[in-house]
């Protein structure tokens, strides 16, 4: 398959809501990061009653069955400006949902050939054998079957070095 790798920089944090809303339709997941939690595998409704109110974390993504898109804040206070928000788009490019807006990532001012493999997704499981990266430990929503889950990666067409691997639930 094909893929889409792009990026757009937006200047709030209602702009990457507004870009979040559509995915709404999709049964989205989220993954959202602050400097001392994570917030664990949660689905719209969590997101939308429990971490919404409290504002948009830092750094986050949001997957569906044909994309992923991140979003970083990115402080420019020696600029002496508001942080922008860096968004990074990994998607199919034969899916349905269109991508307005993004910049394809280009190579010497050409457009980088993106095919994608899929591949089972590992989780992280609480108490195994390696332990966690996460002190706190590693929620997922019940709601998300965990071996629904698949890690797309997006490989150069032209070098064959995978650049980007994204998370997507399988339906």
């Amino acid at each position: 398959m094909n893929g889409f790798v792009g990026w757009q920089l937006v200047d709030d944090p209602e702009t990457v809501l507004a870009t979040l809303k559509p995915l709404g339709n999709f049964s989205p997941y989220y993954f959202l990061r602050w400097h001392h939690r994570v917030s664990g595998l949660i689905d719209q409704s969590t997101f939308e009653t429990q971490y919404l109110p409290k504002g948009l974390s830092p750094v986050g993504q949001v997957f569906t069955q044909s994309l992923e898109l991140r979003w970083e804040r990115r402080s420019r206070r020696l600029a002496q400006k508001p942080p922008q928000y860096h968004l990074l788009l990994l998607g199919r490019a034969d899916s349905e949902t269109p991508f307005p807006g993004f910049t394809p990532l280009q190579e010497h001012q050409a457009v980088i050939p993106w095919k994608t493999v899929d591949y089972n997704a590992v989780l992280p499981q609480e108490g195994g054998s390696e332990g966690t990266r996460f002190p706190k430990g590693f929620i997922v929503s019940p709601e998300l079957d965990p071996k629904s889950l698949r890690q797309r990666h997006f490989i150069h067409k032209n070098t064959g070095i995978t650049h980007f691997v994204a998370l997507v639930s399988q339906v």
